[in-house]
């Protein structure tokens, strides 16, 4: 008989704060990558990433209080003594309409006058269909 897998279930709301972990002690530091890997099966909701540039181990959840649940149960019941970085909150903001903008800026004395500058901005709100393909994952897309 053959077995297909289950469905992966889709959550539309994404994570919305971030603390950085890591294992006390460094011999531990392989039962956290495990434990964290065990933890990110056991609640879908969770993101666990490692960032590239700092090796930080980062678990992304719904907010403080879901973050600080999951941080105990890490040092309660899989025994890893771990260190939490304050939260960070992950902040979304977007152009809501079409803004434009020259400034000038001149130099104070004693610079000389001819030191000064002129810059231009314009800025302007995708449509949504292309936001739509933007926010898609790439799977998702169609070919």
């Amino acid at each position: 008989m053959e077995m297909s897998p289950f469905e992966s279930l889709k959550h539309y709301s994404e994570p919305v704060m971030t603390v950085a972990v890591e294992a006390k002690n460094m011999k531990d530091l392989p039962k956290l990558v495990e434990v964290l890997r065990q933890v990110a099966k056991e609640d879908p909701t969770l993101v666990i990433a490692i960032n590239e540039e700092t090796g930080e181990h980062l678990i992304a959840g719904m907010g403080e209080l879901h973050l600080e649940i999951i941080t105990g149960r890490i040092k309660r019941d899989k025994g890893v003594e771990i260190v939490t970085s304050p939260p960070i909150v992950v902040y979304r903001e977007t152009v809501t309409g079409k803004v434009e903008n020259v400034g000038r800026q001149v130099p104070e004395p004693p610079q000389p006058v001819l030191l000064h500058a002129r810059t231009a901005a314009r800025c302007d709100r995708r449509p949504d269909k292309i936001r739509r393909c933007l926010d898609e994952p790439a799977e998702h897309r169609a070919p």
